[in-house]
């Protein structure tokens, strides 16, 4: 069972640290902020309810309003406050979800409408999602609290806000914004503010976070019943079927994975063959599930010790180091392996139809003519010398030498069920990859000695 069942989720970045979320909710679940696919991934695994406090805005996908429609629809009561979360709440509040605090408030009411009033650059979960810009409905009610306690007057704030509404949301500071007011004739308002900040600095996200936490602890979520029907559509089809598993609560989250992609396209070759290897997995992830291919326990537990065997993970240590060298928890390891042992069931089943597209696929990729020009001179050797089909006896060393020798050549451990490996490998059986091994190692030893 996904450890995200039964529990409070809350999605959360800039606006509020983990330690804020579990010291107000203990059995809280913290995930990071909220990008497309992420709601309905937790969804699926029903956890008892879902807070979004942060979410991305512009470099990945948002949160989609029909995941947290989903949701609710499944009886999953979804709340939001602060940055994306008050920003969905005052959208959907309509349908169910419930939002918390000023800034929800004022989104519902109309006063605010700009995604960029809550939007705020940050770091990355490695440094804690530190915020590298103050988002606007701070100023704003910083500006409100100073002009209500005298510090500057109310036209000078209006100023102070319009200036900071014009800044793009990731150069809005107050450094910058009391140097822009000084060279703008409020020098005098500039510095009664820059010594107030200090202490009367509003924080307004972080207060409507609070709210929700407190909100989620005195009043524990129950299910929801909603009225309406859920519309399924071609587009959520597509998310569906591209939903991976639940998000982790590691440090991991869409836009460290956007980061990852950029990396890998400094490497056109190397994003080629991921890429490839990754339309694999889809498709036959895809097909595994219209087909209702389930793999049983004993097949799954033999494909995470194949792969855990394959990686050199021979011990607890070296696969927990993996695990979070892989950015990885227990459960989306489960979920990896679950998926491709059943992707191996397409792809045994598939083998026909694949090998009659190979041909093409070695043309387009150059290696048809290096590969046929090499089984033309194998078949004529082992020909001409009366070894056609050699048994594993006629190479040095038997079948355990062919094995040991091949699998060391390629960097992997021979496999614990040789012939499962060889079917998942392209291989009929076991006996066809046997009798290819000893075709080849008698080649090589006859052009050696040639």
């Amino acid at each position: 069972m996904s450890q995200l069942h039964g529990t409070v989720c809350v999605f959360v970045g800039p606006t509020l640290p983990a330690q804020a979320v579990t010291d107000a909710l203990p059995d809280a679940i913290v995930l990071p902020p909220a990008a497309q696919g992420d709601v309905y991934r937790a969804a699926r695994e029903r956890p008892r309810a879902l807070a979004v406090v942060d979410g991305y805005f512009e470099r990945v996908p948002s949160v989609w309003h029909k995941e947290i429609l989903w949701a609710l629809h499944e009886g999953i009561p979804v709340y939001g406050a602060s940055s994306m979360g008050a920003l969905r709440a005052a959208e959907l509040r309509a349908f169910g979800m419930v939002g918390v605090g000023w800034i929800f408030e004022q989104f519902a009411a109309g006063t605010l409408t700009d995604d960029d009033e809550v939007a705020v650059a940050h770091t990355e979960q490695a440094l804690g999602y530190r915020a590298a810009s103050e988002a606007m409905v701070n100023i704003r009610r910083t500006l409100q609290a100073a002009a209500g306690a005298g510090i500057i007057g109310g036209y000078d704030a209006d100023i102070l806000a319009a200036l900071a509404k014009r800044r793009f949301y990731p150069e809005r500071s107050w450094p910058a914004l009391l140097g822009e007011a000084s060279e703008r004739g409020l020098a005098d308002s500039a510095a009664a503010l820059r010594a107030w900040l200090p202490h009367g600095r509003v924080d307004q996200k972080r207060q409507d976070a609070l709210a929700l936490m407190d909100l989620l602890r005195t009043s524990p979520p129950e299910p929801v019943s909603v009225p309406w029907a859920f519309q399924h559509t071609l587009w959520w089809d597509d998310l569906v079927r591209s939903a991976g598993p639940a998000p982790a609560t590691g440090d991991h989250g869409a836009l460290t994975m956007h980061l990852i992609l950029e990396e890998l396209l400094l490497e056109p070759e190397e994003f080629t063959d991921a890429y490839r290897g990754a339309l694999i997995r889809a498709l036959t992830s895809a097909e595994a599930e219209r087909c209702a291919l389930r793999p049983d326990v004993a097949a799954v537990r033999e494909y995470a010790n194949d792969l855990c065997a394959a990686l050199g993970l021979t011990d607890q240590a070296a696969f927990d180091a993996w695990l979070v060298h892989n950015h990885l928890d227990l459960d989306g390891f489960n979920a990896m392996v679950r998926t491709d042992a059943a992707a191996a069931l397409v792809a045994t089943r598939a083998g026909a139809d694949v090998l009659a597209h190979l041909p093409d696929q070695l043309r387009v990729t150059g290696r048809f003519g290096r590969l046929a020009a090499r089984a033309e001179d194998k078949q004529r050797t082992l020909a001409t010398a009366g070894l056609e089909n050699p048994s594993a006896e006629a190479a040095e060393g038997g079948t355990r030498e062919l094995y040991r020798e091949w699998f060391d050549r390629h960097g992997l451990p021979v496999p614990s069920h040789v012939d499962r490996w060889a079917k998942t490998a392209g291989h009929r059986d076991e006996d066809a990859f046997r009798r290819m091994l000893a075709r080849e190692a008698v080649y090589r030893s006859l052009k050696e000695n040639a």
